[in-house]
């Protein structure tokens, strides 16, 4: 599912700024996309939009070439909010996840395969928890059946809104192990952080907003080496930092990675006197 974004506006009522302005981008079908920003850049603005809880003010939305309206495009999407587990409401598991099979009229012989499948993506066994209250679970297991209860729609396009927000470092593994998961599925994964590294290591895209403008956008390697990175109050990929810190002080390297993995095999060269170490 391609999405794209042309010159698109929208502000709140009573709003000293707009929102977004004149953003323009694209998301191919199976992308993994990291959205940054600071607070108030228009990161949430750009998720209401997606999953049709507002509407462009101008500009145009296509998927798949057709205005968004025509796709249903709010179907094919599901989003974790931040801290999802603060939006449990019903008596059993079971409810909670089908809830949203109910509201899109499926089936209710459907329910029980769907429910199941969703639990067992998140690692829940269904049998053990569909009848359990969720307010009396464990943090994590509340985290995990909210969202079952948006996979279960198994969306093509998953919006994350700060998935390692409040969560260990089991909980950040296991987020981001399922995202990188669906994505490989062929989701389109959207993911929305303050943390510079999940960005750099995960995407394959990123979009930087900057009051409600986008600043750029490219591959992590393309974006952390836009110095409008910094000036836009956002800090570095600790790997990328380290690599400009030895670039400054005239290591002889290429001074252009940005995640662990690209930044180790910089140094390595470095050390070793190998090729990629020329400038």
């Amino acid at each position: 599912m391609q999405i794209v974004f042309t010159d698109v506006n929208y502000s709140y009522p009573k709003a000293a700024a707009p929102a977004l302005k004149d953003i323009s981008f694209g998301i191919d079908s199976g992308e993994f996309v990291a959205v940054i920003g600071t607070s108030g850049s228009g990161k949430s603005t750009l998720c209401r939009l997606l999953l049709g809880l507002c509407e462009q003010q101008s500009g145009d939305i296509l998927v798949n070439g057709k205005p968004k309206a025509e796709n249903r495009l709010f179907a094919n999407v599901g989003m974790v909010f931040q801290y999802p587990e603060q939006q449990l409401f019903a008596e059993t598991v079971f409810e909670e996840v089908s809830f949203a099979l109910k509201c899109h009229g499926i089936p209710e012989a459907k329910y029980k395969p769907a429910v199941h499948k969703a639990l067992r993506e998140v690692g829940l066994d269904p049998e053990r928890f569909c009848d359990r209250n969720p307010f009396m679970l464990s943090g994590g297991e509340k985290r995990r059946v909210a969202i079952a209860s948006v996979l279960v729609m198994e969306p093509q396009i998953l919006i994350l809104d700060e998935p390692s927000a409040g969560v260990d470092l089991r909980g950040r593994a296991f987020i981001t192990e399922l995202a990188k998961r669906k994505n490989a599925e062929g989701v389109t994964v959207i993911w929305v952080t303050h943390q510079m590294e999940e960005a750099a290591e995960l995407a394959d895209k990123v979009l930087v907003l900057s009051s409600g403008e986008l600043l750029c956008c490219g591959t992590p390697c393309e974006v952390f080496n836009d110095e409008r990175i910094v000036e836009a109050g956002l800090d570095l990929p600790e790997a990328a930092h380290l690599i400009k810190v030895l670039k400054k002080h005239n290591a002889p390297i290429k001074g252009n990675a940005v995640t662990k993995e690209a930044a180790l095999a910089e140094i390595k060269a470095w050390k070793t006197g190998g090729a990629s170490a020329n400038v």
